[in-house]
């Protein structure tokens, strides 16, 4: 009876980007392609401009890993990765259709040689970066929350420490 309540209860999702001054520390974003149309690209993504009007400051904004179970989602596939790659491939699809031109990203030394002797490319040693005259210069973070973080993350999050759940804050920040 109380799973039956629980699925007929409605829950709603905001996107609005929350303007910073200062940024978290961020760790290493890694992504995979996907073609599913969410509702951050227009919610988020083209709010993004308007968030951030001046090169220091960044747009974030807080996925609760509940989200994908109001789309259908096999819940024993979300985990941290499955959510920075939706959240990746909304940015890759904003950026694409905004004629973002993606900076070359800098590799570290070769792990080896293929099977055929050619060398192997190395790891990605610089975060990737987009550039668009008319939109500026952003770098895009994608950052597993686990729910029992500090408050002050939470509060800097634009959540109040009681809202605090499992999810994916994603950062989009203008460089100095």
């Amino acid at each position: 009876m109380a799973k039956q309540a629980a699925a007929t209860k409605t829950r709603s999702f905001s996107f609005t980007p929350v303007a910073l001054t200062a940024l978290p520390e961020l760790p290493t974003v890694t992504r995979a392609p996907n073609d599913n149309d969410l509702p951050f690209r227009k919610e988020f993504f083209a709010k993004v401009p308007e968030t951030v009007k001046e090169k220091g400051q960044s747009a974030t904004m807080f996925v609760p890993k509940a989200f994908w179970e109001t789309r259908g989602v096999d819940m024993s596939k979300v985990d941290g990765a499955y959510q920075k790659q939706k959240l990746r491939d909304q940015f890759n699809k904003w950026r694409d259709e905004t004629k973002v031109v993606t900076k070359e990203r800098v590799r570290g030394d070769s792990p080896g040689k293929d099977k055929s002797g050619k060398p192997l490319p190395g790891p990605v040693i610089s975060e990737e970066e987009s550039t668009n005259e008319k939109r500026g210069h952003y770098v895009f973070f994608a950052v597993e929350r686990k729910g029992n973080e500090p408050e002050k993350l939470w509060t800097e999050m634009g959540l109040t420490p009681k809202d605090a759940e499992p999810g994916v804050q994603v950062i989009v920040y203008i460089p100095n």
